[in-house]
């Protein structure tokens, strides 16, 4: 007999099953109950205050533009009122060895993109003409990606909307090439090669990778990002009033143990208290693949699928993310030919002189190499959100790749932590001098052995959805073809999480998609289709 039912049961409440939950509530008229191990729902839409008493840190997902939620929006119009505000960010890239800069200025204010050209024009004309035909090219492709993102994973063999390159100006080659070969294949100045080379590593892309030169298309993606004023967690948030306001129950410091399968069907879950809880038509889930099968059992899926999963790459994506609490925000030496460089940006702290230093470190790191100073990335929302902070303080932080937490022990990553606080510290001041430790008020490092308290990062602290984006683990194909579109060989049973189509990210379309797939075989209401939605 169980302890508790609900017509959907769903397994974690992270960001996607969130949003699974809300439109399975709403739409699908459900009575749906949602278990999390952690003591707040959200996953990755986190923010803590960590760095020091008063200092709101986004501990996971931080910039998050409004193309996350597009049909969210639609769908619930009072998202944005319930606290989802985004600010726009500019994409801001100083040289170290003076006080050169690029900044691509947000979409919002600059939609041809001409104003961010015109800062690559000082190191190449050639750059800036090209750059003004990626964006070009990213223009035409947009409504086709965003449709791509927000539907479910086509199967493999049938058409998709991102298959037609010359449909975008684009040739079929950029398929196999590197991406690598692509920003060497486009760029002329070491400048854009090196923050582009940079910029990379920071998004976990492997920089010699087959396949991943589409991945420079996305880069452009970060002129759309923003922020969500008073931290990531906001969404989170915004996300449980309207669970609430649907019916929907909620379950925390609540940690499944199983899956109950019953002659194929996925029936309920146990808890780990012991207690047993029905589901009347579905079950769905927030975990990673491994996960997945742990929870419903190995023996309820094909072999093959088990061996794929067990053969997926997971350790390529761990990075370090430190929580900076300031006396003052950075203030970059470019500055002072123009003051816009300290207006809140995704900023790439990048060289001219070595470029190629950046794929060394890159596969040194692949390689299991302890790289002592790996490039950065940076950021501080607090100069247009003080919220984030006490009164004249900042929040700022920084990110970095790492090796996966089971490549060090305990003591290793407890002195990592200091070793990187300083090589962050010493590589920020070289382009905002008053980054120094005197401004430093506290900190917070979260390295891939802290980010293992996520059971869906584990083993190796993988935060996105322990699945790296590797083209043959993207799209379509995340995390395998057999599983992409969020069923699984157990009925009832359905997966979803940021290791699922069509890539990582602390946006909703995964969580989304696994409601469309659920919607079409329970013909539920399809909120998109009485829209006219493409998505």
């Amino acid at each position: 007999m169980a302890d508790l039912s609900f017509d959907a049961v769903v397994v974690g409440g992270g960001s996607k099953t969130m949003i699974t939950a809300m439109y399975l509530a709403k739409f699908g008229g459900m009575k749906v109950g949602v278990f999390e191990d952690k003591a707040e729902l959200g996953g990755g839409w986190c923010s803590e205050e960590s760095p020091a008493p008063g200092f709101i840190h986004n501990t996971c997902a931080t910039g998050i533009g409004k193309f996350y939620f597009i049909p969210i929006y639609e769908d619930f119009p009072d998202f944005e009122e319930k606290g989802v505000y985004i600010h726009p960010v500019n994409l801001f890239v100083p040289f170290k060895e003076d006080d050169s800069y690029m900044l691509f200025y947000n979409s919002e204010t600059d939609p041809t993109q001409e104003r961010g050209a015109k800062t690559i024009v000082p190191f190449s004309q050639k750059d800036a003409d090209t750059w003004l035909w990626l964006w070009n090219v990213w223009l035409k492709m947009r409504p086709k990606w965003l449709q791509w993102a927000f539907n479910p994973a086509k199967p493999l063999g049938e058409h998709d909307v991102l298959d037609n390159f010359p449909e975008f100006g684009l040739d079929f080659h950029w398929m196999f090439m590197s991406m690598r070969q692509a920003i060497d294949m486009l760029f002329e100045s070491p400048e854009m090669r090196s923050w582009l080379y940079k910029f990379a590593t920071a998004w976990m892309v492997p920089l010699e990778y087959t396949g991943t030169a589409m991945a420079i298309m996305f880069f452009l993606l970060m002129v759309e990002e923003g922020f969500v004023r008073g931290g990531t967690h906001s969404i989170a948030h915004a996300c449980q009033r309207i669970l609430q306001e649907n019916g929907v129950r909620t379950f925390r410091n609540a940690t499944v143990e199983k899956i109950i399968v019953e002659n194929g069907r996925a029936t309920g879950i146990r808890l780990a208290d012991g207690r047993q809880v029905a589901a009347k038509q579905l079950v769905v889930t927030n975990v990673n693949p491994h996960q997945l099968l742990d929870l419903a059992g190995e023996k309820n899926f094909p072999d093959m699928i088990v061996r794929k999963v067990k053969a997926l790459s997971t350790k390529m994506s761990p990075e370090v993310w430190y929580g900076w609490a300031t006396h003052e925000a950075p203030n970059y030496k470019a500055s002072k030919h123009n003051p816009d460089v300290n207006q809140p940006s995704i900023t790439v702290l990048a060289e001219r002189a070595d470029p190629e230093s950046f794929v060394r470190k890159q596969n040194q790191s692949f390689a299991g190499v302890l790289v002592p100073d790996p490039p950065m990335w940076v950021w501080c929302w607090t100069t247009a959100d003080p919220r984030q902070a006490p009164p004249g303080k900042h929040t700022c932080g920084s990110e970095s790749f790492a090796l996966p937490a089971t490549a060090l022990t305990e003591r290793q990553w407890m002195k990592y932590k200091e070793d990187h606080a300083e090589h962050a510290i010493k590589t920020w001041q070289q382009y905002a001098p008053n980054m120094t430790w005197d401004n430093v008020i506290g900190y917070d490092p979260m390295t891939p052995y802290d980010h293992n308290h996520l059971l869906n990062a584990r083993p190796h602290g993988n935060p996105n959805g322990g699945v790296d984006g590797l083209p043959h683990q993207s799209g379509r194909m995340r995390p395998i073809p057999e599983l992409a579109q969020h069923r699984t060989p157990v009925k009832g049973l359905y997966a979803t999480g940021s290791g699922w189509h069509p890539a990582t990210l602390g946006w909703a379309c995964q969580g989304y998609n696994c409601y469309k797939v659920i919607a079409e075989d329970l013909r539920l209401p399809k909120p998109w289709e009485k829209a006219g939605r493409a998505f």
